[in-house]
């Protein structure tokens, strides 16, 4: 749905990019202290000078990007990743890399400490379009319906709205958005045929209900999920309040 904007190419170019820019600053630096101890006069200064100062520019630009990946290649705990994800915020000079890196801190605090406050505190920092699609969910489990549905609207996650409205026993609404992703059956999947069915059982109408939990058994028979959703009148209310106690929400 949504491009990332640092992919492995672009993290591998900055990575090398900067490497180079280390060893030419040496360099130069080294140059330029050897003719100055031997009292000579610096062949080139400013053409030296501007080359240097290119060097430190992209070195520390490139500093948010090496804390990132050492994050997920050095780090051997879980406070670890969460210390070079921070500083790859804090050495964040350029804007839209700043963003970037509080979306990644977001993330750690979602995945590896499933914190949802600290969690929906950074990705409400970041300005990355993809953010919405975890704040959907974080803030369903919250329970702050209209955030949730800003966000699950925003990232046009029509299972997710529906089931923001099941929660709140708005059935109508609730089914108005899951037929907006089976107007297209091709993009349509047994989870979202299993949603329907449990809103039409909500809604007293068994036949519809029926009928959905026939298509979502047919095409998931070993999914544990949809079966769950199937036997259990109450499954998402249960399975939410499960997972806000799981993220502190």
């Amino acid at each position: 749905m949504y491009e990332i904007k640092y992919d492995f190419l672009f993290c591998l170019l900055t990575y090398t990019l900067s490497f180079a820019a280390l060893v030419l600053f040496c360099i130069l630096t080294v140059k330029c202290l050897v003719d100055i101890f031997k009292k000579r006069e610096i062949k080139n200064k400013i053409i030296k000078f501007f080359l240097i100062f290119v060097c430190v520019a992209g070195m520390i630009l490139s500093l948010p990007f090496w804390f990132a990946g050492m994050s997920f290649s050095v780090a051997k705990t879980n406070e670890e990743i969460e210390s070079y994800s921070k500083l790859a915020v804090q050495t964040a000079i350029l804007p839209s890399v700043k963003s970037y890196m509080y979306y990644e801190l977001g993330n750690v605090y979602q995945v590896f400490f499933e914190d949802g406050k600290k969690a929906i505190e950074n990705y409400e920092k970041s300005k990355e379009p993809y953010t919405c699609v975890n704040l959907c969910t974080l803030y369903i489990y919250k329970r702050d319906y209209d955030k949730a549905l800003k966000n699950c609207s925003d990232a046009k996650l029509y299972q997710l709205t529906a089931i923001n409205y099941i929660l709140q026993n708005d059935y109508k609404q609730a089914l108005n958005s899951i037929d907006k992703k089976l107007q297209n059956p091709k993009n349509a999947n047994c989870t979202d045929y299993a949603v329907r069915g449990y809103i039409y059982r909500k809604a007293g109408q068994s036949v519809l209900s029926d009928k959905d939990f026939d298509k979502a058994l047919k095409m998931c028979p070993k999914s544990e999920k949809i079966k769950n959703i199937y036997s259990n009148e109450n499954y998402f209310d249960e399975l939410y309040t499960k997972k806000r106690k799981e993220y502190k929400l």
